[in-house]
């Protein structure tokens, strides 16, 4: 049985099944998706739709909130928010699910609304963006959990004992991800974003192996941030 996280697939839906096919799933192996599935890439609509039928075909598949879910469910009310949101890539989010937000169904609403902020698997802590260490317990702080940057050094390595966080968010080079993964027992904490709408690579960690495993975006990129 094989454990792998992925995040940041950022509408990338063809880029992501070129990937699952390279982990060559078997049926008890585990998914652990960290967030930010849509926004800037052409699909988002089939990103959710492939988790989806990831869980249907009965894979374990557990899945966390990002920054953009987190804006897209604000957004439906909030329109500074929205504006914000669509600046950020929701634009091609909506053109995916048809041209507007109201043509988003509930299917989708009750994915997002169903993400959870965080997740303990044997000894990691998987989380989008990080943990604020500065308040408190690290696991109250959910904003921080989808929106934190630069955390690493105030990592308080006795709250954390033996375990070891795997994140994304923060759009990192294949060589620097490469060079966390070889540290990340002492370091113990990797980011696996290898900015699929940026840097051109979407990238998973086998868990138990400590393995990355990359694969080359293929999908045409018309929204690009660093």
């Amino acid at each position: 049985m094989k454990k792998y996280a992925i995040t940041d697939i950022h509408g990338c839906n063809v880029t992501f099944h070129a990937l699952l096919k390279k982990l060559d799933l078997q049926p008890d192996d585990e998914l652990y998706f960290l967030g930010d599935y849509i926004d800037r890439g052409p699909n988002s609509k089939g990103v959710i739709d492939t988790i989806l039928d990831l869980k249907n075909q009965g894979y374990k598949v557990e899945c966390l909130m990002g920054n953009h879910e987190e804006a897209m469910l604000k957004s439906r009310q909030d329109y500074n928010m929205r504006r914000n949101w669509l600046s950020w890539g929701g634009k091609e989010t909506l053109q995916s699910f048809g041209g507007g937000i109201d043509e988003v169904s509930d299917k989708y609403w009750n994915f997002f609304k169903n993400l959870k902020p965080y997740l303990e698997v044997d000894d990691y802590i998987l989380v989008h963006a990080g943990l604020n260490f500065n308040a408190g317990e690290p696991f109250d702080n959910e904003y921080s959990m989808m929106w934190i940057r630069d955390w690493y050094g105030d990592i308080n390595y006795k709250w954390l004992g033996n375990r070891k966080i795997i994140h994304g968010h923060t759009p990192m080079a294949k060589r620097d991800i490469e060079a966390l993964a070889a540290a990340v027992n002492h370091g113990r904490f990797l980011d696996i974003d290898a900015g699929c709408y940026c840097y051109d690579w979407l990238c998973a960690f086998e868990m138990t192996e400590q393995k990355l495993i990359f694969q080359k975006r293929l999908d045409e990129i018309a929204y690009v941030r660093y």
